[in-house]
């Protein structure tokens, strides 16, 4: 079942490169009226969160083998500033969560992948501030194919929540690059 994904990805790929569509998309523009849901980066993380939520919550009987994220939960209710063993980050993170939503094992599962999902929209995001705007959704598109944005998001932990942050900070390196050569945000696509 993997291997097609992976057979369909060069098909995929090449499709998107050829686009006219995707020829300077800023980010937060309603693409759909252009291309419809499939090539719309809200419909892909939609789709995307949806079927793993549903995939893991229907499949998976425990949250992980190493009870790492129970660990996270228990951690998350004190709102520690950290330990010896890991930063705080993603214990505020699921501590938080947990206020809002309910202590089930999909609710968790929901955390894991609206993580990864704002790490992909980073890479989008990041694929535009480098002025590559027809590699933007090919490359979150192969991304959700790949084991750690897949199959290993699953489990929310201090390695996890660096899917998410990463791809922001590369954008932010970018912003900052151009407000220092003068360019201001709005050169940045902002």
């Amino acid at each position: 079942m993997i291997w097609q994904s992976f057979a369909a990805a060069p098909i995929i790929f090449n499709h998107c490169l050829t686009s006219h569509h995707l020829k300077n998309t800023p980010l937060l523009s309603d693409t759909s009226k252009n291309t419809g849901p499939l090539f719309s980066i809200w419909g892909l993380l939609g789709l995307y969160v949806l079927v793993w939520v549903l995939t893991r919550g229907l499949t998976d009987s425990n949250l992980d083998h190493y009870a790492d994220m129970l660990e996270n939960y228990a951690w998350g209710q004190s709102m520690a500033w950290g330990s010896t063993k890991h930063p705080p980050l993603f214990a505020w993170v699921t501590g938080l969560w947990f206020d809002i939503f309910p202590t089930q094992d999909i609710a968790y599962y929901l955390l894991s992948y609206l993580n990864v999902a704002i790490g992909l929209l980073g890479v989008y995001r990041l694929a535009h501030a480098l002025r590559l705007p027809n590699l933007a959704l090919p490359s979150v598109m192969l991304l959700c194919m790949a084991f750690p944005y897949s199959t290993l998001a699953a489990k929310f932990n201090a390695n996890a929540i660096l899917l998410s942050v990463w791809p922001w900070r590369g954008c932010t390196a970018c912003a900052m690059s151009a407000v220092r050569a003068g360019f201001g945000l709005r050169h940045w696509g902002c």
